[in-house]
């Protein structure tokens, strides 16, 4: 892979920050981008009533807020994301677009080395005239992830058209969409997210619909071998899955994030995963750099790791069942051996007893 971006510059770009509007965290976000994208036009496009005195933008989009969406007692932004972030594409004036958190920082302009390097495609699952860029956390793998259709929502960058696209849709509803209170409605009381698709599932899915994709993906418990592959290849061709805070040098200042927690707990798709994929179902030539390449195995290695560990923890039910059976076998033993010891001492006895009657008659 070359690492040469002189062909997309600041300039060339657009950057929309999204939602509300936070005292310390967004402050940071938009001193980020003049510093690392320094001649990007940012747009701010956030809720009527927020204070944006004193923060730096060239654009301000004061929205009027959609609602909230809640997934039984659990609170969510789908409807205000899209929203607040299809206003501020809508006003783009530039090529290239990017559409970030207002929580979130851009530590680098690197990410731009990689948007041009992909250029194979299986045009049955391509939406996009050119695959969007969109951070490791949380786009999940759809081979291992019970998520599926599930590409991060923290950051994008691509063609502004391509963006638009993305989010363009229509917002979530109960009457059109049952989307908040589905499995309330086919399964009460059998589901964490009484949803039809989680927040990211419902951008992507109705992106794909909107595009006459054929996709099947009833909704998000709708997992088999054909929804993972199709999951698959969607996300393999509409997207570039950087790593966050490696090739995608963003920050998430509200959390601390673990690495090590996210990769094993959400099985998050990698880009080392993502550029074997490309080679295996896009570009069969593609040279995979030794990193990348070393990164796959060490991960396959783990995996084997965590096979051993989970094969060990399946099988000790079965070896404490087979030492409470020896223990319980040794139990039953060795009562049987003190009952048949005590039958031979107590026949000992009585014939010793006997012997000693039979002497002293013989004596008389």
């Amino acid at each position: 892979m070359t690492t040469n971006c002189s062909k997309i510059e600041s300039k060339d770009i657009s950057v929309v920050v999204q939602g509300a509007i936070n005292e310390k965290l967004t402050p940071l976000c938009l001193e980020s981008i003049r510093k690392c994208l320094p001649d990007a036009e940012i747009i701010l496009s956030t809720w009527e009533g927020s204070d944006v005195n004193g923060l730096d933008y060239d654009k301000v989009i004061l929205n009027k807020d959609p609602g909230k969406d809640f997934f039984k007692n659990v609170t969510v932004n789908t409807k205000r994301q899209i929203y607040s972030t299809r206003q501020g594409l809508l006003n783009v004036s530039r090529c290239y677009a990017i559409k970030i958190r207002s929580d979130l920082t851009i530590e680098s302009n690197s990410f731009l080395n990689y948007f041009n390097q992909f250029d194979k495609f299986n045009e049955n699952y391509r939406v996009f005239d050119k695959r969007i860029i969109i951070s490791s956390y949380y786009t999940r793998l759809p081979t291992e992830s019970c998520f599926l259709y599930h590409p991060s929502d923290w950051f994008a960058f691509g063609l502004t058209k391509d963006l638009i696209n993305l989010y363009d849709i229509s917002l979530p509803d109960k009457e059109n969409d049952l989307y908040t209170e589905y499995f309330e409605l086919v399964n009460p009381g059998k589901q964490l997210c009484t949803a039809k698709y989680w927040g990211e599932q419902y951008i992507f899915v109705k992106c794909l619909l909107k595009n006459n994709k054929n996709i099947f993906f009833k909704d998000h418990t709708d997992i088999n071998t054909v929804s993972r592959h199709q999951s698959l290849m969607y996300l393999l061709n509409n997207f570039i899955i950087l790593d966050y805070n490696k090739e995608l040098k963003i920050r998430f200042n509200k959390y601390n994030l673990s690495d090590e927690f996210i990769v094993n707990q959400y099985k998050i798709y990698t880009f080392s995963e993502w550029l074997n994929d490309y080679k295996c179902y896009c570009d069969s030539m593609f040279y995979i750099p030794l990193k990348y390449a070393w990164q796959y195995q060490l991960q396959i290695e783990n995996d084997i790791k965590h096979i051993e560990k989970h094969f060990k923890n399946l099988i000790r039910p079965v070896i404490i069942f087979f030492k409470w059976s020896d223990n319980i076998l040794s139990v039953f033993y060795y009562v049987f051996k003190t009952l048949y010891k005590s039958v031979i001492n107590i026949s000992k006895l009585i014939e010793s007893i006997i012997s000693n009657i039979k002497l002293r008659r013989n004596k008389k």
